[in-house]
């Protein structure tokens, strides 16, 4: 079956292959973005959430080896800031 379809369009003019590849690529597009949307529709429940994130934490690495401030080492650089602006 394909390959008698693909002898029938091979011998058409170049135009009307053109337009049948065209019509065809957005056939294609249509569906898949029909099933994709399907797909995503359905709202995920909390423990599939939670597998999300747990997955995902830690997965960007900060940039030059930089880590963000502990709560205490935040603390001791505003414990500093205020000695020196009220001393």
């Amino acid at each position: 079956m394909q390959v008698e379809l693909i002898e029938k369009i091979i011998h058409l003019p170049i135009a009307e292959q053109r337009e049948i590849i065209e019509k065809v690529r957005r056939h294609i597009e249509q569906t898949a973005e029909s099933e994709i949307d399907d797909e995503f529709r359905r709202e995920l429940s909390v423990d599939e959430r939670v597998a999300i994130a747990i997955n995902l934490s830690g997965c960007l690495k900060p940039e030059n080896g930089y880590t963000p401030m502990t709560r205490e080492e935040e603390r001791e650089v505003i414990e500093e800031y205020l000695a020196e602006k009220y001393a």
